[in-house]
C-alpha cells in the first residue's frame, strides 16, 4: 500500500513535468482562458490531456512501450534525463517563451477542445517526453499512472484559473510557472540520470 501511493505521487510529479513546461498547448490554454472563459481554458487542457491518454493507449496496447523497453533497457532512463533536463535548461535561459495572444489568434473561432487536441497530439515535445519519460511511466511505475492523469487534470483546473482571475498579471504568472517546471524537470532529470547510473 506504501508503495502504492508512492507511485501515485511519482505519477502526480511527473504529470506537472508534463503539463507544466512553456509550450504550444499551454499557451492555447492561457489564450482561451484569457479571451473566452475560464471553461473554455478547461475544456483546452482537457483536449490536450486526452491527447495524451491516446499516446498512452496506442503505446500500451500496441506493445511498442515493453518491446523498447526490452530493446533499449534502462538506457531509457538516461534519455528521459537528459530531455528534461535540456528542456530545464531552455527555459531557464528564457528561450522557451509562451506568447499567448498574437500566437493563437488564428484559434479565435476554433472549438476548445478539438485545438487543445490536435496541438497537443502533434507537439514534439509530447511525442518525445512519451517515447522516453512516458514509457518509464507505463512500463516500470505501475500505479503512477493515475497520479499521472490527476495532476493533469488539477492543472487544467488550476491553470485557467489563475489566468482568468489574474489577467493584468500574466508575465508574473508565466514566470512562476516557469520557475516551476525548471525545478520539476530538473528534479526528474536528475532522478532519472541517477537511476540509469546507480541501477
Amino acid at each position: 500500500m506504501i508503495q502504492e501511493y508512492i507511485q501515485f505521487l511519482l505519477g502526480i510529479a511527473l504529470g506537472f513535468s508534463l503539463a507544466a513546461p512553456p509550450g504550444p498547448a499551454n499557451a492555447l490554454i492561457a489564450y482561451f482562458s484569457i479571451n473566452h472563459s475560464r471553461l473554455s481554458g478547461f475544456v483546452t487542457g482537457m483536449g490536450a490531456s486526452s491527447a495524451d491518454a491516446v499516446i498512452l493507449m496506442l503505446i500500451f496496447f500496441t506493445g511498442f512501450a515493453y518491446t523498447l523497453t526490452d530493446v533499449a533497457g534502462k538506457n531509457l532512463f538516461l534519455i528521459g534525463g537528459v530531455v528534461m533536463l535540456v528542456l530545464a535548461a531552455v527555459i531557464a535561459k528564457g528561450f522557451s517563451k509562451v506568447q499567448v495572444i498574437n500566437t493563437h489568434m488564428r484559434f479565435r473561432s476554433t472549438i476548445p477542445y478539438a485545438a487543445g487536441l490536435v496541438t497537443n497530439i502533434s507537439s514534439p515535445y509530447t511525442l518525445t517526453w512519451w517515447l522516453t519519460v512516458g514509457l518509464t511511466l507505463v512500463t516500470t511505475l505501475g500505479f503512477a499512472i493515475f497520479g499521472f492523469f490527476t495532476a493533469l487534470m488539477i492543472w487544467n483546473i488550476l491553470f485557467p484559473s489563475m489566468l482568468a482571475y489574474s489577467k493584468k498579471r500574466l508575465p508574473q504568472i508565466q514566470k512562476y510557472v516557469s520557475i516551476f517546471a525548471v525545478i520539476t524537470l530538473t528534479a526528474f532529470g536528475i532522478w532519472f540520470v541517477s537511476r540509469y547510473v546507480f541501477n
